[in-house]
């Protein structure tokens, strides 16, 4: 039985492996493999050696795949260290510039002394918690938002402008107080957070 060194090749994947493994996209990859399949069953003679030459290979061939499997899984692992990072820092400033800069934004929602106060009750509940909300936002990006990200960003804006309308609709028939210029902040808040 004589073997083809581009179905041995074809076979355990080893072209395309090879280019990912090494990060090159082109065929140099695979007409090296081929060279040295070629070279090494030119030089032997012996159906018995051939057999277990080919049996070596496609041992070794195996780990290869291993160790690739082991590298993907170590690549997207520290993916999501460094992000789980980027979430929680940009978290942490998020909290931070809002304890400092809740009485500059909450005018931008509403005027009235008693929900200020609320609100300002509340604020130390939200300025902690937004780390773990900023790394829960990411982890969620990661897992969702990867696969299909357009119907992610269509479907948040849709949410923020029909949840903004529905708000900016309903406020004045509850007697909710609002000052004039809330809408947009309303908006972005839906935006931010829907």
């Amino acid at each position: 039985m004589e073997i083809k060194p581009e179905a041995f090749c074809k076979q355990f994947a080893l072209c395309r492996n090879t280019t990912l493994f090494s990060g090159v996209r082109s065929e140099s990859t695979c007409v090296f493999c081929h060279h040295l399949f070629d070279e090494i069953m030119s030089k032997l003679k012996d159906r018995d050696v051939e057999f277990e030459i080919i049996q070596i290979l496609i041992k070794e061939c195996s780990k290869i795949e291993e160790g690739l499997k082991k590298i993907e899984q170590i690549i997207v692992d520290s993916a999501l260290v460094e992000t789980n990072m980027i979430g929680g820092v940009t978290g942490i400033a998020l909290g931070v510039a809002l304890f400092f800069g809740f009485g500059s934004f909450s005018v931008l929602f509403t005027n009235d002394p008693a929900v200020l106060g609320t609100a300002k009750s509340r604020v130390w509940f939200v300025t902690v918690s937004q780390p773990i909300n900023a790394i829960a936002f990411v982890m969620d990006g990661l897992y969702y938002c990867v696969s299909d990200l357009a119907y992610v960003a269509y479907s948040v804006f849709f949410v923020g402008a029909v949840s903004s309308a529905f708000l900016l609709s309903i406020a004045p028939k509850l007697g909710v107080g609002m000052c004039p210029d809330s809408g947009p902040g309303i908006f972005l808040s839906s935006l931010v957070q829907p």
